[in-house]
């Protein structure tokens, strides 16, 4: 492909650089068609296993560490797969590799957050319900 810039997006910290130095580490980021599948299923199972752990665990007031920290890397790991996304668009690879790390990137952070933020209500209603059922004893 013939491009007359590249951009790259490296994090540091909670700094965010971009670099034309580091072109060659974006391309091996773009996914060819036949591995395009592997990010989204990833996000899939992943967000699954979070979800059904957050609904058995979050009501009974159980596992509050696991499943707020795995909550939020799974928030980071999308903005970081939009970001990747991003990038791969910018430099102008094609649809087949930057889409696949842009559509669980998106949905990621549309629907993880507002789910992380059910979870946080229902740890205070189970803490809430266990106050309230210790001042009755």
């Amino acid at each position: 492909m013939n491009r007359t810039a590249r951009v790259v997006i490296g994090v540091v910290g909670a700094v965010c650089i971009v670099s034309p130095v580091w072109a060659d580490g974006l391309e091996s980021l773009a996914l060819s068609p036949q591995w395009a599948w592997l990010p989204g299923t990833l996000f899939g199972v992943l967000a699954g296993l979070w979800g059904a752990a957050m609904g058995s665990l979050a009501p009974r007031g159980r596992g509050k560490t696991l499943v707020m920290a795995f909550g939020t890397v799974l928030i980071v790991a999308m903005a970081v797969m939009l970001l990747i996304a991003f990038a791969l668009l910018f430099t102008g690879n094609p649809f087949w590799s930057w889409y696949p790390w842009l559509l669980p990137g998106a949905i990621g952070l549309f629907v993880i957050p507002p789910l992380l933020r059910v979870a946080r209500m229902r740890y205070a209603e189970a803490e809430t319900r266990k106050m309230q059922a210790m001042n009755l004893t």
